[in-house]
């Protein structure tokens, strides 16, 4: 019996080792991989504030970057003009815009139909004829004839209060061309200019304008006699 009583005691000792161990290493492994998941979520911290001060500091992603680019530009009388990858055409310089016919097509048109927006500084006090149309070819309709004009593909166009005169044909045949501002500067718009413009929905005319006025988006002389 008390060989029986001494192997009972070893075994219960070995048990409580064995347990304590156990214990011991569940521990550790636990509290490793609380470390291992602090040192990730602080890695990830660090990963997103860096990816938040890329973004911040550089202005662009870690995944896409947007350049402009000047596609072509030059100069057309007494303006200059930019066009770049977005499709942005810039005309700036002082005083007139020239006229543009059949034999001088604006330098800018050959490429309208990437053209998508329009911005005209300050300085420009009239918009030639035909600045935003190609003449295509020149036909006749019952001994009728007339020229064929293809207008660039821009939806809008920033005009400065410097402008007083829009030209005949200036936007003729825009037809993306959705909404216009005439601000109260304006003396004159050729009855031609606003030509097949058929999505021309939208004309806001400035209350102080003179000689203009608009109704429902559609524009009229002051007296609203005419269109």
């Amino acid at each position: 019996m008390k060989h029986i009583g001494i192997i009972l005691s070893m075994v219960l000792l070995f048990n409580t080792c064995c347990a304590d161990v156990s214990a011991k290493e569940f521990n550790n492994s636990t509290e490793s991989a609380e470390t291992q998941s602090e040192v990730n979520i602080s890695a990830g911290d660090r990963l997103n504030e860096e990816v938040a001060l890329f973004s911040v500091n550089d202005n662009t992603t870690l995944f896409a970057t947007t350049e402009t680019s000047t596609i072509d530009s030059g100069t057309s009388g007494n303006v200059s003009w930019e066009l770049d990858n977005a499709g942005v055409l810039i005309i700036s310089g002082t005083g007139s815009m020239k006229s543009y016919s059949k034999n001088s097509n604006a330098p800018w048109v050959k490429y309208r139909n990437r053209i998508k927006k329009v911005i005209i500084e300050d300085g420009i006090t009239s918009i030639g004829d035909f600045a935003f149309a190609e003449y295509q070819y020149s036909t006749s309709v019952g001994g009728a004839s007339f020229n064929v004009w293809s207008g660039c593909n821009f939806t809008s166009i920033s005009i400065p209060n410097t402008v007083e005169r829009i030209g005949d044909g200036a936007f003729f045949d825009c037809q993306y061309l959705n909404n216009i501002r005439i601000s109260k500067h304006i003396k004159y718009i050729d009855s031609e200019a606003f030509s097949y413009c058929v999505s021309l929905k939208n004309i806001k005319v400035a209350t102080a304008n003179p000689n203009y006025c608009d109704v429902d988006g559609v524009m009229y002389n002051k007296d609203k006699t005419t269109v």
